[in-house]
């Protein structure tokens, strides 16, 4: 078996580095690092901040008044499997912008029962879709020969992907063509179309096909009848057909997981019941078997796994910290694909033996070092503790549309406008934000769906909501409002399965548990309900255990006797509770100087929550971060 370079095919540095803001490294092909070493995805994703996005939209509606029949006839392609990402594109140009589109489906090397299921479900949804599946013999033989030459299975699957929804565009006479997201750009590679709408298919081969056009596989006895499927069409013929390939993403914000909401919602999708293999997520590359090769694979030849691509746009996207992504790179980017190993080996029609010679034949000296207990990454991220970095969350007590501020859950002073310190407190870097309308429950009502839609507008940070959330259908709402996760107090009390119930419909990663504990006796505490009105007769840890064996994420942890007197934290309420469970604990009420954040890392907390100090400007968002980073240097 001969030795891949690496370097040299991909053109890749060899001193390694990291992303300062991400875990993407340079090995990464095409992405670049700027002198402060921020990598492209990063900056773009700054750069998106500041992007005019009604401006985007309007562009978008003049391009489908252009493209749209007036006979009934398809005129948009949109590339879909089934999945989150081209559902949600397709779903949006049918019933917002009122386009008829052909979707067009490249099929799996082997597809997954999941995979079907949800493509299906699309369908019936309301689309026409064209499935296009090559011939199985040529398949595998180009599958077999990509893993061995190029140590990647997918690349006969990326040319049909890339490729075949272009050939229905010219065959149907269809001119506009809208792919979902340009991956170069949002997660890292080429920028040269980071500014446009649209992609000029004439250098394809060259910036997604790593310079190997289909045409390269006759060189290795596949024959030119065999490549057909996998090739664009003639670029005459393309540039005859007029035809346009656009980026949904470029006119719409792009996040993979607000399109998993919408498409919960809107196209029957469903997520994996487990994480995939080599990564922590669950709702992304569902559809085939032998996925998890390729991203394997990938991880050898680059020392990027799988982990590490969802953690890295995930923290762009502020779902999760860098030093989360880090924790879940270490534990999940080298994890085997041992699940359908031997259906692979099958398909390819190689050995073991041999699988395992072409991964050691993709291991570049400049990455890897052999020991005693076997093969080893020379460079690897590092960071600092989670437990000693708690996140940062500005929390915003509403009553109607304002924003109020409690002491002790009573005596609520009206501070103004809602939308206008979210904004402020964004701009400083906050890094999540916590709405909570302390008399929702009472009034048996809730309006968050109406504040949160106003609020949010161009704030791209987790965003954490609760108050008189009562059933799976308010979280949806809230969800598809733009909410991250959800906070339920006295609903959770009345009914411990809402808890269940929510985390197994939506994932555990939205389920806040919240509890308003009162000190009732030396070193115990009652959760109460009603913000604080009504007694539960509850212990404060029993209920937090209870509450995490049901399926919640993360405890929104309020000390009564603490809010709103900038007093400091109760460490001991804090301390309890963090024993008593494995879950991220966010410590709230009482936070009125500096120094109380170091009580925060001392009681075991992963997060802390600032009202009071923030609103009335005693302690701003920049200067808490910066005392942040001298308490872990």
């Amino acid at each position: 078996m001969f030795k891949h370079d690496v370097i040299t095919k991909y053109n890749l540095p060899k001193d390694v580095k990291f992303c300062v803001e991400c875990v993407m490294s340079n090995q990464r092909p095409r992405i670049t690092f700027d002198d402060n070493g921020v990598c492209s995805a990063c900056n773009f994703k700054k750069d998106k901040q500041s992007f005019d996005w009604e401006l985007r939209e309007k562009e978008l509606i003049e391009l489908c008044d252009k493209h749209r029949s007036s006979n009934g006839d398809f005129d948009v392609i949109v590339p879909c499997s089934g999945g989150k990402d081209g559902s949600f594109v397709a779903h949006q140009l049918k019933y917002k912008y009122n386009m008829n589109p052909l979707t067009v489906t490249w099929s799996p090397l082997k597809p997954t029962p999941l995979g079907t299921q949800n493509l299906r479900a699309f369908i019936d949804a309301g689309f026409t879709n064209i499935l296009g599946t090559p011939d199985g013999v040529v398949t595998r033989r180009l599958t077999q020969l990509s893993t061995k030459l190029l140590g990647d299975p997918f690349q006969p699957f990326i040319y049909g992907q890339a490729n075949f929804p272009i050939q229905v565009a010219v065959n149907f006479k269809i001119s506009l063509v809208m792919y979902g997201e340009n991956g170069e750009v949002e997660y890292g590679g080429d920028m040269t179309n980071a500014y446009k709408p649209n992609k000029d298919l004439i250098n394809q081969d060259k910036i997604y096909f790593s310079g190997l056009s289909p045409e390269f596989w006759s060189e290795h006895g596949v024959s030119a009848k065999d490549l057909m499927p996998l090739k664009q069409p003639e670029y005459e013929r393309i540039v005859k057909n007029n035809t346009e390939v656009h980026f949904f993403g470029y006119y719409k914000h792009w996040d993979p997981q607000e399109n998993f909401y919408y498409c919960k919602e809107h196209t029957g999708f469903e997520p994996n019941p487990e994480r995939n293999q080599g990564t922590y997520s669950k709702y992304a590359s569902l559809d085939d078997y032998f996925d998890g090769f390729h991203y394997y694979l990938g991880y050898i030849k680059f020392g990027i796994g799988r982990a590490t691509s969802d953690a890295a746009h995930e923290i762009r996207d502020r779902k999760i910290d860098r030093d989360e992504g880090i924790a879940l790179v270490k534990k999940y980017d080298d994890e085997f694909p041992d699940k359908y190993y031997q259906e692979f080996l099958d398909y390819c029609d190689i050995t073991a033996e041999e699988l395992h010679e072409i991964l050691d034949s993709c291991r570049s000296d400049h990455l890897w070092r052999k020991t005693s207990n076997g093969w080893e990454l020379k460079n690897e991220l590092t960071y600092v503790s989670l437990s000693m970095k708690p996140r940062l969350i500005a929390r915003l007590d509403l009553k109607g549309p304002n924003l109020i501020k409690p002491i002790n859950l009573e005596g609520l002073r009206v501070l103004g406008d809602p939308q206008e310190f979210a904004q402020k407190y964004y701009q400083q870097g906050i890094e999540e934000l916590l709405f909570i309308d302390i008399v929702a429950s009472l009034y048996g009502r809730n309006k968050l769906v109406e504040i949160i839609t106003r609020t949010i507008k161009d704030i791209f940070v987790p965003l954490t909501v609760g108050g008189g959330i009562r059933s799976l259908a308010d979280v949806n709402d809230l969800l598809r409002a733009g909410a991250d996760k959800i906070a339920i107090n006295t609903a959770a009390i009345q009914d411990p399965f809402l808890i269940e119930s929510i985390a197994k419909e939506f994932g555990s990663q939205c389920m806040v548990l919240s509890i308003e504990a009162k000190q009732s006796s030396l070193n115990t505490w009652e959760p109460l309900t009603e913000s604080g009105r009504e007694r539960t007769y509850l212990n404060v840890c029993d209920w937090a255990r209870k509450g995490q064996e049901l399926g919640a994420g993360e405890i929104l942890l309020t000390s009564i006797d603490k809010e709103g007197t900038s007093k400091g934290f109760d460490s001991s309420l804090i301390n309890a509770v963090c024993k008593s469970v494995e879950i991220p604990v966010i410590a709230s009420g009482g936070f009125g100087s500096l120094q109380d954040y170091k009580i925060a890392v001392e009681s075991g907390c992963s997060a802390v929550a600032v009202a009071d100090a923030f609103h009335y400007n005693k302690i701003s968002v920049q200067e808490l971060r910066q005392y942040r980073t001298s308490c872990i240097q």
